[in-house]
């Protein structure tokens, strides 16, 4: 354990204050039992107690002679003696009711850095990752028996789980500990499904340069798939996307202008005309 590794412990008010031992000691005594409860919680982080020396106690203690030699008998009542060392039985209590404590938050914090890791990881390093965790089989003999066995089938995987393709389409600059995210073949078939009219490869370039162009706007490879998400749904909204078949989207100015001439066309004397002549012969 590190030293100095817990640099606070508990300080309960109420037991202090109601504690019979306590109320009976002078106020010298009440200040070196404390200064020793203090030196004794960085001693515990040691692995060890207070040495049971009386010189060193009172040094500890912060007393005089005088004070220690008329504190010290009593102070000393308020530790246990194991070996050579001295310790207390409430500290002792606290001190491991603190280190489960620690250790139950560093278990934590763990399980949830693995977890945000797993998140950022893009699919292919996620795959690496798993099979490194893959335990071997060292049974050779049960392996053998079902490999020899005449009732035992080969299991084709390909026919009960389809192998995702996760080969690199595109890569993304990103922020964060993973600097950089790969758009796979997978990923971009899930959105191409979902976007048929869409050329989604080559919105996806645009996505990749907006990022190139716009540094401080770049996202972590935890938050790229929702980026890209976002990005394709606004180009279908919009309407300005680049189509499978390579044609090139109408901006949104050249549809608004599109809409005036289609307006003023419709409002021409012609067609004003064309509208009367029409009401004319189906009111005869």
């Amino acid at each position: 354990m590190p030293k100095y590794g817990m640099p606070a412990f508990q300080f309960y008010v109420k037991d202090w204050l109601t504690n019979s031992r306590v109320i009976l000691m002078t106020a010298t005594e009440r200040g070196a039992y404390i200064n020793l409860l203090a030196h004794l919680w960085i001693a515990m982080q040691r692995g060890e107690g207070l040495l049971a020396d009386d010189k060193a106690l009172m040094r500890l203690s912060g007393c005089t002679e005088i004070e220690w030699g008329e504190a010290g008998t009593n102070v000393q009542r308020m530790f246990n003696k194991r070996g050579e060392h001295l310790f207390n039985e409430r500290l002792t209590e606290e001190f491991n009711k603190h280190v489960k404590h620690r250790e139950k938050c560093r278990a934590a914090g763990i399980a949830s850095g693995k977890s945000r890791r797993q998140k950022t990881l893009s699919p292919e390093q996620a795959l690496n990752e798993r099979s490194t965790n893959v335990e071997p089989n060292t049974n050779t003999s049960v392996s053998s028996s079902v490999s020899t066995s005449p009732s035992s089938k080969p299991t084709n995987r390909s026919c009960t789980e389809p192998e995702t393709d996760i080969r690199a389409v595109l890569e993304f600059e990103t922020v964060g500990k993973v600097k950089t995210w790969n758009l796979t073949q997978a990923k971009l078939d899930e959105y191409q499904e979902l976007y048929p009219g869409m050329s989604v490869i080559g919105e996806c370039k645009k996505a990749r340069q907006w990022i190139r162009d716009n540094p401080t706007r770049r996202k972590t490879a935890g938050g790229m798939t929702r980026m890209l998400g976002s990005w394709l749904s606004r180009a279908q909204n919009r309407g300005d996307y680049i189509k499978r078949d390579g044609s090139q989207p109408m901006s949104a100015h050249k549809r608004k202008v599109a809409a005036i001439q289609a307006k003023m066309l419709d409002n021409s004397d012609e067609a004003v005309a064309a509208r009367a002549a029409g009401k004319e012969m189906g009111d005869v």
